[in-house]
């Protein structure tokens, strides 16, 4: 943080801004949140598959 005499601000990374813009995007959008929240419930129910990386590579092509 850096004092000023209008004021303070932030000084952060450029990655760290960045995420940041990112999570306001998505949190600010009812249907985004929503669907977050479905693939995290769906993590702590295990109701997901699990496949290798070469697995998944076959799906590029499609």
């Amino acid at each position: 943080m850096i004092s000023a005499k209008d004021g303070n601000v932030v000084l952060t990374s450029e990655e760290e801004y960045s995420n940041m813009k990112e999570n306001l995007f998505i949190m600010s959008n009812p249907a985004m949140v929503k669907r977050l929240n479905e693939s995290i419930n769906q993590i702590i129910n295990h109701q997901f598959i699990k496949m290798s990386l070469e697995d998944l590579k076959k799906y590029e092509d499609r």
